[in-house]
């Protein structure tokens, strides 16, 4: 719930109020200031990234050196941390090569890090295992095919990952593919908390988005157009797609349409499992699902009993319609992209469907639509997230939003309430120089967190040299806290 209100001060001269939210609120993207009120110059840096807690925006030291588009945030186990993974090599200040930890005040580094950027993180939090897919080659020295696990020890390079596969125009031409690989979106499924040890046999199964042609390497390889699955169990990947009647699947996943300049390059940037249904939704930028001629634009379900593809509930519409984001709550998907009309597609010319723009809300026992009304306007949200409270924000790349018929400045970062509509989680008049790329959302508290706690249990008793860093640099603090209260 949101309570009273509080001044955003940071330190400086406040002026006007904000919302005081009960959950704490992360927030990463392409910005490098923040100004509280446009009222006055009571401006600040922020690079990269930013905290909302108890009322109050603030910077976490001195940021991301380098924030750009694709940034990703996963909660640690403990409640506390959270992972932060993009492009930067420096986070406040420390070497980080990509993704970071951050926890008691600071940014620790995860092992070495990765050769090029992180697009997406999970955190299988029975076990704490961490995820990380993008473009990347190697961690910490490790070949890997863009998605990997961390378990505090090593890097598993999960049945060499995924690749563009052949290319025969580019093998006729004597050329190598122009086409990058990338891994954009994970869900996991399955596993205990006993699934961080070496060679357990209770690791989760790995669900991977991203734009890909194929899974796994030499005669393991398999045919997955933008999303496969992987089985450490089995150690090999799989294809969502069932060839046999009635399924009759033809194209090893989603793809795009040649005919049409705006999918001719699919992507799966988001993924969520509502296990109760059976159903992976899977959203991005792509035209079929399943079929060749099974249409489908950006959002579709797999169902991983039946193996069929199916368009959600009417689908969604709107000029190019992407979804980058999906979460889960319980039995309710919230939806992020850029679209303007849900439980219609755009080949479907006799719904009226529901005005929603870049948010809706599905209820996925009943598969009934919600819509969050057309205030965003055409603005694109990049990451949704719903807080313990239970509330909804989302973020993106706007700079307004339209309340009562007028237009009201809400920088990249707002919540919502069917009562209340969207707000700004900002002071009134607030300005942000970016846009935002990832959120995250998670209970307000203040606790220090022994190390140990990083990555789950320990695969041998020798932690790696980060984290045994990390570990005494926080048992110093716990005694100097002692030491205090005495």
């Amino acid at each position: 719930e949101v309570a009273a209100v509080l001044c955003i001060c940071m330190g400086l001269r406040c002026e006007g109020q904000a919302p005081r939210l009960s959950d704490a609120l992360y927030f990463s993207g392409t910005f490098s200031k923040f100004n509280a009120s446009s009222s006055i110059q009571n401006s600040f840096s922020l690079k990269g990234i930013g905290e909302v807690a108890n009322g109050t925006v603030s910077d976490l030291g001195l940021g991301l050196d380098l924030p750009t588009e694709g940034l990703s945030m996963a909660p640690h186990p403990s409640g506390v941390g959270v992972y932060v993974a993009g492009a930067f090599s420096l986070a406040n200040g420390e070497e980080v090569a990509r993704v970071s930890l951050m926890m008691n005040g600071s940014m620790l580094p995860v092992d070495l890090g990765t050769s090029n950027t992180v697009l997406t993180t999970q955190v299988h939090e029975p076990s704490g295992l961490l995820y990380i897919g993008g473009l990347f080659s190697e961690a910490t020295g490790v070949g890997v095919g863009y998605v990997t696990s961390w378990d505090g020890n090593e890097w598993d390079p999960m049945g060499g990952g995924v690749s563009m596969g052949f290319d025969c125009v580019a093998s006729e031409a004597g050329t190598t593919s122009q086409r990058q690989p990338s891994v954009h979106a994970l869900q996991l499924m399955g596993g205990d908390a006993f699934a961080n040890y070496l060679d357990s046999p209770t690791k989760p199964k790995v669900f991977v988005g991203g734009h890909f042609t194929t899974a796994g390497v030499g005669a393991d390889a398999v045919a997955a157009n933008n999303v496969a699955m992987w089985d450490p169990q089995s150690g090999k990947w799989e294809s969502l797609c069932d060839p046999l009647p009635p399924n009759r699947c033809n194209i090893q996943g989603v793809s795009g349409d040649e005919r049409r300049q705006d999918v001719q390059y699919p992507i799966v940037f988001a993924l969520a499992l509502h296990e109760p249904s059976n159903r992976l939704f899977v959203g991005g930028v792509f035209a079929s699902a399943g079929q060749k001629h099974n249409y489908v634009d950006a959002l579709s379900s797999f169902n991983i009993v039946s193996k069929a593809w199916t368009i959600v509930s009417g689908g969604i519409a709107g000029r190019n319609p992407i979804v980058y984001s999906l979460i889960i709550k319980a039995d309710v998907l919230y939806v992020g992209g850029s679209f303007q009309h849900v439980g219609k597609s755009n080949r479907d010319t006799v719904a009226a469907g529901i005005r929603s723009h870049s948010v809706a809300i599905l209820d996925a026992s009943t598969d009934a639509w919600s819509g969050t009304t057309d205030a965003l306007g055409d603005g694109t949200v990049y990451s949704v997230a719903v807080g313990p409270s239970g509330i909804l924000y989302a973020g993106g790349d706007f700079s307004e939003v339209t309340v009562g018929g007028e237009a009201v400045t809400m920088p990249g970062l707002v919540y919502y309430s069917v009562a209340d509509g969207w707000q700004s989680v900002f002071d009134a008049g607030a300005e942000l120089n970016g846009a935002i790329h990832a959120v995250h959302a998670q209970e307000f508290a203040v606790e220090t967190v022994l190390a140990t706690r990083l990555v789950g249990a320990f695969a041998s008793s020798k932690p790696p040299p980060s984290l045994l860093l990390a570990t005494l640099l926080s048992a110093s603090a716990l005694l100097a806290a002692l030491a205090i209260t005495r």
